[in-house]
């Protein structure tokens, strides 16, 4: 009997503290629905920015440019990030500052100076055409090749004893080695 008061007590006391509990009433729902509406509008706003960001802050492509300064094209730190890891020998801004010095020697543009050797000419008919002198048209290859190797210095795409070594093997080749790369170059 008295083991049966105790039970009956206990269920009487679970029963009442079950009781006085409050009942959910689907409430505690809305906050954390509403926290995650605000978490992925707060993420779509930083999407958003980082994309118009970086819109605005990627070039939109090189430059072109085909005319003939007296200068070769100023280097920046955007253009000598990725120039020299390209797998190649050397990087395409070697080979236009290559042909804007030879055409500005020659007292033309990179277009004109093209459209002449597609024309079937050769640099050295180009130069002679200009009244340039075969020992001229070889100076103004030659300066055209160290001006192009010192930008790759500078772009540490390669050392100064190497394009030292480049200018001076296309210089030991002679003048008409020389004629003949140009004009083929002229045709890339």
């Amino acid at each position: 009997m008295f083991r049966h008061k105790s039970e009956n007590q206990t269920e009487k006391t679970a029963s009442s503290l079950l009781q006085s509990r409050p009942q959910r009433d689907g409430r505690w729902q809305r906050p954390r629905t509403l926290s995650i509406v605000l978490l992925l509008v707060g993420v779509a706003i930083i999407v958003g920015t980082s994309i118009v960001l970086a819109v605005v802050l990627t070039p939109h492509g090189p430059a072109a440019s085909s005319s003939t300064n007296a200068n070769p094209p100023a280097i920046t730190n955007k253009q000598t990030s990725g120039q020299c890891s390209q797998g190649q020998s050397l990087p395409p801004l070697y080979w236009s500052t290559l042909l804007q010095q030879t055409a500005q020697g020659l007292h033309l543009s990179v277009a004109q100076v093209k459209a002449q050797i597609k024309g079937g000419k050769s640099i050295q008919d180009v130069a002679s055409v200009q009244g340039i002198s075969a020992q001229l048209l070889l100076s103004i290859e030659t300066s055209a090749l160290q001006t192009a190797n010192n930008q790759m210095v500078t772009l540490k795409c390669q050392t100064q004893a190497q394009a030292n070594a480049n200018v001076q093997s296309y210089a030991n080749r002679g003048a008409q080695d020389m004629n003949e790369r140009f004009t083929y170059w002229f045709t890339q």
